[in-house]
């Protein structure tokens, strides 16, 4: 890998999205598509939404240079497959952001079918449980895991600076595993190039945020990041891949469980996530964002531990679900003195 061009996608994306969002925000505003506050968000002033749509756009021009240039990926028609199936996802999140009126049943079905689509190009040697189960149970599992990762980062895109913070960490911490482990290298750009966006992203979403990302952001976003997630698993990096993103993984999965146990229905906005209810108390987002930011640090130096050695990977992943569920029960329970 070279390291000049590992420069050059860890600079040139960041500014890039720095400066199309800040363009874009001016349309936005223009044509008054905002995300008016209510009693579900954590937000008390409208706020322009759709700022994925540049951080998408880079994303994609990257990869896709990359890609061409040999630089990143295998060489398989897959990966088109997954840059028009990120298009539209962005495509109808966009239009359900800006006009609204898409039924929850509709979205659910489009990214079903990318998603389908997805794992069916998927070549037959590549499998998660490398052989052990039949390959439709693997193909199942793989398809649930992309679907439920996807929207997963929507439903965590709720303060500011969260989603991006959480991008970075992943970002990088798939970068520095294909440095050490050559089954991976093909997506080491690739990670360094969400992080890169990432980071220009938050010059805007940082407290207080002048813009969101949107459904148009953080859905496609879920859906590429969790390929890349997909692709650790499948050459045998399942700890890390489970690990990078664990405390969203975590956060998600009780909030859903307890949201279930209480008669409450998953899919209607709330704000019962670990990291909303650290605001609900006084925290501030960028303290919440930062905290996260912390353990996500934590988690890629548990995630690089596990490629050194089977017991590595056992106890690194037994301790980054100790930490996760320490840090869940944290933000629950840390309310600020004056409130």
């Amino acid at each position: 890998m070279s390291w000049f061009l590992s420069i050059l996608i860890g600079l040139i994306p960041m500014f890039a999205t720095a400066i199309a969002t800040g363009l874009f925000l001016k349309i936005l505003r223009r044509k008054n598509i905002f995300d008016p506050p209510n009693e579900r968000s954590s937000h008390k002033n409208p706020t322009p939404r759709g700022g994925g749509i540049p951080v998408i756009l880079v994303i994609i021009f990257t990869w896709v240079s990359l890609y061409l240039s040999g630089n990143a990926f295998d060489k398989h028609p897959i990966f088109w497959v997954v840059v028009a199936g990120s298009l539209g996802l962005g495509f109808i999140s966009w239009i359900d952001d800006s006009k609204g009126g898409i039924s929850p049943t509709y979205r659910l079905l489009v990214q079903l079918l990318v998603v389908s689509l997805s794992i069916a190009f998927l070549p037959k040697e590549e499998m998660i449980f490398q052989g052990l189960v039949p390959i439709w149970i693997d193909r199942l599992i793989a398809g649930l895991a992309l679907l439920w990762f996807t929207n997963l980062y929507n439903f965590m895109d709720g303060i500011d600076g969260i989603s991006g913070a959480k991008a970075v960490t992943i970002g990088l911490g798939i970068f520095l595993i294909s440095i050490i482990s050559d089954s991976v290298i093909n997506i080491g750009l690739p990670g360094l190039c969400v992080a890169s966006v990432a980071i220009g992203f938050l010059f805007w979403n940082w407290q207080p945020a002048k813009v969101f990302l949107g459904d148009v952001g953080s859905i496609p976003l879920g859906y590429l990041i969790g390929w890349l997630l997909l692709y650790l698993a499948i050459q045998g990096h399942w700890a890390e891949a489970l690990l990078l993103p664990a405390y969203y993984l975590a956060d998600t999965t009780i909030t859903l469980v307890k949201r279930l146990a209480h008669r409450k229905k998953p899919w209607v906005a709330h704000r019962d996530h670990a990291y909303q209810v650290a605001v609900t108390f006084g925290n501030s987002h960028a303290k919440v964002s930062i905290m996260i930011s912390l353990v996500g640090i934590l988690l890629v130096g548990l995630a690089l531990l596990a490629t050194d050695s089977e017991i590595l990977r056992w106890l690194s992943l037994g301790l980054g679900t100790i930490l996760v569920l320490i840090f869940v029960y944290y933000l629950q329970t840390q309310k600020v003195a004056n409130k």
